[in-house]
């Protein structure tokens, strides 16, 4: 049984304004929860799902500042006309937080992430929901953080990792009974996973290299183990150049894409987005443009639907002024696209297959006061 939830009921902090859904073809806000709101305090959406127009979670964290409160995990579900903050059951550490969310079903939800004190490191933290209430499945288990999750079916469901920040990539399994690790020899920080069929998945991050800098990570299980499948690396100038892949999305055997990061702060080397294909045989960049005068852009979330249409979301910016950024590839090009919203950053996006409904969500800075969840949504009748 779970532990007692710390969500105990339904309040005016706990639910959204309603917003009715505009389906113009236009990104625009709508308003999620926001459980600490005084200064300095902290919100945000990691990490979301769409299950149907009147069922989507997301997941992530809150923080109060003042005091002696510590980060605490964040779920609110939205149900077709508000989001709504849900009882979460409370992991056995002080401090936790989500990080990736996946569906098998409306009543088979799985969140992923990480709980921790002020002393101990990164403890795997799993909590599921059944249709009534979320549980928590695996509670400090494992040495690790995971960051990604994807649910091929009830009793198959992938969820990745790493050890600590940066430790030996993390793999976990889900077959419907309990949940098995695979721990990968190099130091690995994986952010994202796929499937494609039970015997097809895919998983990205970053490879630790000298102990200062990162090489793209991607590989595939083919149903009996995990292997290694060589990346391109673009940005190699210096030792501590990173290069990471942040999310990935798989339409089939021979139509794969992952986003992500290149930069070098120390270099003064900015940000640049990065995207990456496979073709069946060999993973390339592709060309996706870079954005204002002198600021970082990223990418941290992908999302596919067709060849051509493809969703990845991310920032612009120079911290602490970040721009929400979304750009579509449509079969040729990646171009970016507007959005109602001014300030923040989306860390993730999904949507529906069957309809042309996304949501893309992250955080954002608030009335000057304190950072607040962003949640984007763009629909067409």
């Amino acid at each position: 049984m779970a532990p007692i939830a710390f969500l105990i009921s339904l309040g005016p902090l706990t639910q959204a304004k309603g917003d009715s859904a505009v389906c113009d073809g236009q990104w625009h806000e709508v308003s999620a929860v926001d459980l600490a709101q005084e200064l300095g305090d902290f919100n945000s959406l990691n990490a979301v799902t769409a299950i149907s127009s009147i069922d989507s979670w997301a997941v992530g964290q809150f923080h109060r500042f003042a005091g002696s409160d510590y980060e605490h995990p964040l779920v609110e579900h939205w149900d077709g006309s508000r989001w709504t903050a849900m009882p979460t059951p409370r992991p056995t550490f002080p401090i936790g937080l989500l990080d990736g969310v996946a569906a098998a079903a409306s009543n088979d939800v799985w969140a992923v992430g990480y709980e921790k004190d002020l002393v101990s490191g990164y403890r795997t933290l799993i909590e599921h929901w059944d249709g009534s209430e979320w549980r928590v499945i695996q509670d400090a288990t494992y040495k690790g953080w995971l960051t990604s999750v994807v649910a091929v079916a009830s009793d198959d469901v992938w969820a990745v990792g790493s050890t600590d920040y940066i430790g030996n990539g993390l793999i976990e399994h889900w077959d419907g009974t309990s949940w098995t690790k695979t721990v990968l020899r190099d130091p690995i920080f994986l952010r994202g996973v796929t499937a494609i069929t039970h015997d097809n998945v895919w998983t990205v991050g970053q490879l630790s290299h000298d102990g200062f800098g990162d090489y793209t990570y991607a590989a595939h299980f083919d149903g009996n183990n995990w292997s290694q499948v060589p990346t391109p690396s673009p940005l190699q100038r210096n030792n501590i150049d990173q290069n990471w892949l942040t999310s990935v999305v798989a339409l089939a055997d021979d139509d794969i894409w992952a986003v992500g990061i290149m930069r070098d702060p120390d270099f003064g080397i900015l940000d640049r987005t990065l995207v990456e294909h496979w073709n069946g045989r060999v993973w390339t960049v592709v060309s996706s443009p870079r954005l204002g005068h002198n600021l970082n852009n990223d990418f941290w979330g992908v999302v596919a639907f067709d060849p051509n249409n493809i969703w990845a979301v991310g920032s612009m910016g120079n911290d602490p002024d970040f721009e929400p950024l979304i750009e579509k590839w449509d079969g040729s090009t990646w171009s970016p696209v507007a959005i109602s919203q001014t300030g923040g950053v989306l860390l993730s996006v999904s949507g529906i297959q069957s309809t042309t409904e996304r949501w893309a969500t992250g955080n954002g800075v608030k009335a000057n006061r304190y950072t607040g969840t962003l949640a984007e949504h763009l629909c067409t009748e």
